[in-house]
């Protein structure tokens, strides 16, 4: 699995090595520099078909689509969530199958920047090919 990434982002593994972070290393007021990707995988042991997946998904309040992405199938859900301070984020997570393992697209941003960082992350996952 590759993709490409349209802006320079420092990328750390996961404690557990079972995935990314994927982070700007700036601190200034625009989409890119406040947002971060997570990546991971999942054994279908640990997370059912994406049927049952889609709709854990939807129960939870995502608006979920299906989609085919480098040409394996996928889900593509989104939601707006607010935290224990008031903070509204949004957050797109995009699950594509490969064989007996999900590969999760985890991208999170401020709620006030998700339309322009929607379109970093939508680039990102448009380049992605297996």
């Amino acid at each position: 699995l590759s993709f490409s990434c349209p802006y320079l982002w420092e990328i750390t593994e996961n404690s557990d090595g079972t995935g990314l972070s994927i982070y700007s290393r700036y601190e200034d007021d625009n989409p890119w520099d406040m947002a971060i990707l997570y990546i991971d995988t999942y054994s279908l042991d640990e997370v059912s078909d994406l049927a049952a997946l889609k709709s854990s998904m939807e129960t939870e309040g995502y608006e979920v689509a299906e989609a085919t992405i480098g040409g394996l199938p996928a889900l593509d859900t989104s939601t707006v969530f607010q935290d224990d301070e008031g903070t509204l984020y949004y957050q797109r997570y995009v699950f594509i199958q490969e064989g007996s393992c999900y590969v999760n697209f985890s991208f999170i941003t401020f709620e006030d920047y998700a339309e322009e960082s929607d379109v970093l992350f939508q680039s990102g996952i448009d380049s992605i090919e297996c």
